[in-house]
């Protein structure tokens, strides 16, 4: 969702670090997404998407890395069950090279495991020291999660209000019904020592 950030950073989330917008430079569209932080820690920035179990996916986008203070980039992808726990986790081949221009990050096709439901797909930066990192027309292809399926409609039985009586046609024989007594139920036992219950259902 929004791999070209034409629509700002969401639904993307950074670990560290800040994340914005900038209009140059771009590798397609208007716009990119700027990543800076100033920790010598790995910055990450992901977005979860539903997947199948068992099919492949491949994760691809560009990366404009020319500042030296930042060592490597890479991707990773980590899979998790419809619970939430983590399954497993694969990285890629990171770009190490400096240029002013956009380099192209990929990884894949890979298997979702089984019983993977969703996927952690992340941009990860090692840094050095102070950097800027720019981000641009991510992709995740693959097959589109399962749909819900949709409950069948059942029908539904009308009862029309009482009050009026059919007329019997005449010449027509009549037939009378007598309602069976509906049986009362008995005094409830009791037990001792043991809870309160009833012997027939309410409005089972």
């Amino acid at each position: 969702a929004n791999g070209g950030f034409e629509l700002g950073t969401v639904p993307w989330a950074a670990s560290d670090g800040q994340m914005d917008t900038v209009t140059s430079p771009v590798h397609g569209g208007a716009q990119a997404a700027r990543v800076t932080g100033s920790l010598v820690q790995y910055h990450e920035v992901f977005q979860f998407i539903d997947v199948q179990a068992a099919q492949s996916y491949a994760f691809s986008g560009w990366v404009y890395l020319n500042d030296p203070s930042a060592a490597s980039v890479f991707l990773r992808i980590s899979w998790f069950t419809s619970a939430g726990s983590h399954i497993s986790q694969e990285p890629s081949v990171p770009v190490t090279i400096h240029k002013p221009e956009y380099q192209l990050l990929t990884m894949g096709p890979l298997q979702a495991p089984i019983g993977a439901a969703s996927a952690r797909v992340s941009i990860l930066i090692q840094p050095t020291g102070p950097f800027t990192v720019y981000l641009d027309d991510f992709s995740l292809d693959g097959p589109a999660p399962s749909p819900v399926p949709t409950p069948t409609p059942q029908p539904t039985e009308t009862i029309s209000p009482g009050g009026t009586e059919t007329p019997t046609p005449t010449g027509s024989p009549t037939s009378t019904h007598t309602p069976t007594p509906t049986a009362t139920p008995g005094p409830t036992p009791s037990h001792s020592g043991a809870p309160d219950f009833f012997d027939v259902l309410t409005n089972g």
